[in-house]
């Protein structure tokens, strides 16, 4: 017999809430959207996202371009059937100033999980399956960047051990 948790569960371990994989071509519509919600979430931040129609496909479409010409993966998060979150890796090398032993990284480009499926560890797999990829290249770090505001990502980062690296800064030249 399993003794119980403390969460009142058997003992056993809880299902994933998602499995992680990569993007497939059937997939397009849905990560389309994910990322287009992502630009809308991202405006109250930013306030210069693209809210187009086609700005989810035209994301996507960048995006492809990005990892074909660098390397990277697209990797979607499925749950009840469905295409419930998105992740896009991008390797990056650094320019001179860094250390050539450290130039090779991966970049998490975007992240998005449906607001239906939120705050049930997604994006944390995301994120593991990010770091996994970068160490199984031999990358030596992984870098994203999080709108300054954006309090439920930044937790999110912080909780899977990111730390504030550098501070990105504007000054926008042209009135919004």
């Amino acid at each position: 017999m399993n003794t119980p948790t403390t969460d009142g569960r058997d003992g056993r371990r809880a299902p994933d809430p998602a499995l992680i994989r990569p993007m497939e071509e059937r997939d397009r519509p849905a990560v389309e959207a994910l990322l287009y919600a992502l630009n809308v979430a991202g405006e109250a931040y930013t306030h210069d996202r693209n809210l187009a129609e086609d700005a989810g496909r035209m994301s996507l479409v960048e995006s492809e371009k990005w990892v074909a010409r660098e390397g990277g993966t697209i990797l979607v998060a499925e749950a009840d059937g469905m295409v419930v979150g998105t992740m896009i890796l991008a390797h990056v090398s650094l320019d001179f100033n860094v250390r050539p032993s450290l130039q090779a990284r991966s970049y998490i480009m975007e992240l998005a999980v449906a607001c239906t499926h939120r705050r049930r560890g997604i994006g944390a797999m995301l994120v593991a399956a990010a770091e996994r990829h970068a160490r199984d290249q031999g990358h030596c770090a992984l870098l994203l960047n999080a709108a300054s505001g954006n309090d439920p990502a930044i937790a999110l980062y912080r909780g899977a051990g990111f730390e504030t690296y550098s501070l990105e800064m504007i000054r926008n030249l042209v009135p919004t």
